[in-house]
């Protein structure tokens, strides 16, 4: 895999221009003054800054209504056979922290263990997951991510992790071959990032770290209730 890469908005975009039709594109829009994860056809209705959208992402990968079984009824004879599973790739772009932590939680229960759900996993193992590193513009007042030992650079669970410098560069970083390849495949060469890049990549993460709120001091709370 490569190292720190840098890219220009552009860039990014056409890289998402060019995997259309191949892959299915998921990514954070603007719809009625809010921002929504949607399916995209068009690369640049995408918001590469945006707050966490407000709908859940594992909507994408665990629908609330699907087709599970079908049924063929001749005369008093009844066939019941398994709808086909999701096909094809999914990309989903802008995958804040928070979400990467949610969806490795729900790859425990629905892809681990003894009882394992077929079409979520099936769906997951055909998913990309391209995260950003929250930025003081994208965080919201009502994110608190750092309570639970999270923060705006975690990127544990992404396949490629960007960081937005804020002058229309990004940081990419591929974390996996997965996204390696992905990268290879749709994006343009791309140059390496250099150390004054990763010095304001990291200044970014840590002015988002100074935006969200303190944790609560929860002994206290306990000492009180006692």
């Amino acid at each position: 895999m490569e190292g720190l890469l840098l890219a220009t908005r552009k860039q990014v975009l056409d890289t998402i221009r060019r995997a259309l039709g191949k892959v299915e594109v998921v990514a954070p829009v603007l719809e009625k003054g809010e921002v929504y994860f949607r399916k995209v056809d068009d690369p640049e209705a995408i918001m590469l800054d945006a707050p966490n959208p407000v709908n859940p992402l594992k909507s994408f990968l665990l629908p609330s209504r699907e087709e599970l079984l079908l049924f063929r009824v001749s005369g008093r004879e009844v066939e019941v056979r398994p709808a086909p599973k999701p096909e094809g790739e999914l990309l989903v772009l802008g995958v804040r922290p928070c979400d990467l932590s949610g969806l490795s939680l729900l790859d425990k229960v629905f892809c681990q263990g003894e009882f394992i759900d077929d079409r979520y996993k099936v769906r997951r193992e055909g998913t990309i997951l391209w995260g950003f590193a929250c930025t003081p513009r994208s965080i919201r007042p009502t994110c608190f991510c750092n309570w639970f030992g999270i923060g705006p650079g975690k990127k544990e669970g992404a396949d490629i992790f960007s960081v937005n410098l804020g002058d229309g560069r990004m940081l990419l970083e591929p974390l996996t071959v997965r996204g390696a390849e992905f990268l290879s495949e749709f994006g343009p060469d791309l140059p390496e990032a250099t150390d004054e890049d990763l010095s304001k990549a990291e200044l970014v993460v840590k002015q988002a770290e100074g935006a969200l709120p303190e944790p609560p001091d929860i002994e206290e709370a306990v000492r009180r209730m006692a």
